[in-house]
């Protein structure tokens, strides 16, 4: 059995400029409302546990289930920076404090050897819909109702599929990992999340019970729907890059830590402000495995021993 206790943190802004009709056709149709910026930021924090069993020849089931603590921030402003405050009200964006469980995951892994310092594995699996979901915040932004962009979960069973090879020569290693999630229908208030993929790589360099290394993600994320409706604000192609450590003092214990931020993307919408920044995104991890119990010795082996 081994038992997984991390959190991952992140700090991300936003900001684009909000125009008539599209930031409230009501409230645009009552008065005249200049052109402004929406200004935002995000600060993600998720703790998980997670546990895993092996089952033997290399195979393992394993299980675990974040919470989502999210910290946003929101400005209103004119276009030359000056304070804002728009007639809407803060339908869009608010400063507020979001904290739930997140969904879960469920997952049977296969770990094996494929030569000398070569190691692979491959997994399979889905997520459980335990995050809160949100009604359509396209639909109530039209109607000018307060709505919520942020999701702590997806509302349905998303299938889970990894890979990944492994190999070291002395002190040096390194590996390729994909990660894929592949929603297949919408949750019951019409969202759709859109297919992930995340292919890492990167050297690692091991100096007696700590290894360096420098991880670097390259990360598709297609366009979200809203009852069959693309979200104009999701979808991206980026890359990222960090620095990661993992220190072993014992057989029992392992403990990472990594850094990353994004240093290139692309949203699909080009035109559209409204993307994601993420500046910095912190990982750290505790796995501890406890010692196995021996058998009991039979009474033929206890009699020899005496």
């Amino acid at each position: 059995m081994r038992i997984d206790v991390g959190a991952l943190g992140g700090y991300s802004t936003f900001g684009h400029v909000a125009e008539c009709p599209e930031i409230s056709p009501p409230a645009c149709a009552a008065e005249e409302i200049p052109p402004h910026r929406h200004e935002q930021t995000l600060t993600h924090i998720r703790p998980s546990v997670g546990f895993s069993l092996g089952v033997g020849k290399g195979w393992e089931i394993a299980a675990s289930l974040p919470f989502d603590l999210k910290l946003a921030t929101a400005e209103y402003t004119t276009l030359d920076g000056n304070p804002y405050v728009p007639p809407y009200g803060e339908i869009h964006h608010r400063d507020e404090n979001l904290f739930g469980p997140g969904d879960g995951r469920l997952a049977a892994r296969r770990t094996a050897r494929g030569g000398p310092g070569w190691t692979w594995t491959a997994e399979a699996g889905s997520s459980l819909p335990f995050g809160k979901t949100e009604e359509d915040p396209f639909v109530l932004g039209d109607a000018g109702l307060t709505h919520q962009h942020f999701q702590a979960g997806t509302g349905t069973f998303v299938p889970l599929l990894a890979g990944g090879i492994w190999g070291q020569a002395g002190r040096f290693g390194g590996g390729v990992r994909l990660d894929a999630r592949l929603p297949l229908y919408a949750n019951g208030k019409g969202y759709l999340q859109g297919p992930q993929l995340i292919l890492g790589t990167g050297p690692t360099w091991t100096i007696e019970k700590t290894t360096l290394s420098v991880p670097v993600d390259a990360a598709l994320e297609l366009r979200d729907r809203w009852a069959g409706v693309t979200a104009h604000d999701s979808g991206r192609v980026a890359i990222l890059a960090g620095l990661g450590a993992m220190v072993v003092p014992t057989p029992h214990l392992g403990i990472a830590t990594s850094l990353r931020t994004t240093v290139w993307q692309r949203p699909f919408e080009v035109a559209h402000e409204d993307e994601v920044h993420q500046l910095l995104i912190a990982m750290a991890r505790l796995v501890i495995t406890p010692p196995r119990k021996a058998p009991p010795a039979s009474d033929e082996q206890a009699e020899a021993d005496r």
